[in-house]
């Protein structure tokens, strides 16, 4: 199934030019100039704008490049569907992951994979969770592993795991005594608001995490001195360490955390409230047997 010119014009949406758009496709740039000047004279409108050396889809372009994304996914499937029927032994996984996330976690779940469907090809999309539901609906991503829902209708959840937001301290924090040890918590739980007016250090407004945190604050109403933004929760937690700084990381993480400086961690906000990781992927979207077996080997090792 060929959809060449399919996949001409939606090279040139991505790098937004003719130049880079060849390089990927690995044509030249004029054949890639030529297929985009037939087109357009066998429509009969432009597809696209030139703005200096960008090119913008017009109305009319994004109507076209709207289609071409639905028929390159359809063929994808397709391909997907005769590769199981024919051995289901080759073929290519694309998902996507916080780039935290795959510290621990990919070396040992790729290996694994690769012995078992060595000729299977996987690609991580490391991103937000805005960015991976975005291409997720493109269908450039197979599925997902977020802990922010998106209510559409048109996706599946697969409760992956839960997780607990915690607070980061340099140990020179004498905050012990105001702590408590919940039931069923092997972490104390802190009072956020027993830190008022100290620097809080938070991730980026477009990251899940920081909705959490956001979330912890509110609930604890407390009153942070200063806000800094910083988008490698890892980096946020050695600031921590070093005390220049309230930090936040999840439950899950700290296993895996070290410093040359001692931290301590405490539970925050409401301790009733998990936070839910889930696989993510299109309803009704064709899933190989492969896939199958990589999601089961991740929600193995989470």
């Amino acid at each position: 199934m060929e959809l060449k010119e399919q996949s001409y014009m939606l090279a040139i949406e991505k790098y937004e030019g003719i130049k880079s758009a060849a390089e990927a496709l690995h044509i030249s740039p004029p054949a890639l100039s030529v297929s985009l000047s037939n087109l357009e004279s066998r429509i009969g409108a432009r597809l696209f704008d030139r703005l200096g050396k960008r090119f913008i889809p017009t109305e009319i372009g994004k109507l076209y490049l709207k289609n071409a994304r639905e028929m390159m996914r359809i063929r994808e499937q397709y391909e997907r569907e005769l590769a199981q029927h024919k051995n289901g032994t080759a073929g290519t996984v694309r998902f996507g992951i916080h780039p935290r996330r795959t510290l621990n976690l990919l070396a040992p779940v790729l290996t694994e994979f690769a012995i078992k469907y060595p000729e299977v090809q996987v690609h991580p999309f490391e991103g937000s969770s805005p960015r991976m539901y975005e291409l997720l609906f493109d269908g450039e991503l197979d599925f997902i592993i977020v802990n922010y829902v998106n209510n559409d209708p048109h996706l599946k959840y697969l409760p992956l795991y839960q997780d607990k937001l915690v607070v980061v301290l340099s140990d020179s924090y004498s905050v012990a005594e105001q702590s408590v040890l919940l039931p069923n918590q092997t972490i104390p739980w802190i009072d956020l608001s027993h830190f008022n007016g100290e620097r809080f250090i938070l991730q980026k407004p477009d990251q899940s995490s920081r909705f959490f945190e956001e979330q912890a604050i509110a609930w604890s109403q407390a009153k942070p001195g200063q806000i800094f933004i910083i988008e490698n929760m890892e980096s946020a937690c050695q600031m921590a360490a070093e005390g220049y700084g309230i930090a936040f990381t999840f439950e899950h993480y700290i296993r895996h955390f070290s410093y040359e400086k001692n931290i301590t961690y405490y539970l925050a906000g409401d301790v009733n409230l998990a936070v839910n990781y889930y696989i993510v992927s299109r309803d009704g979207k064709f899933i190989p047997d492969y896939t199958h077996e990589l999601i089961d080997i991740i929600k193995r090792y989470c």
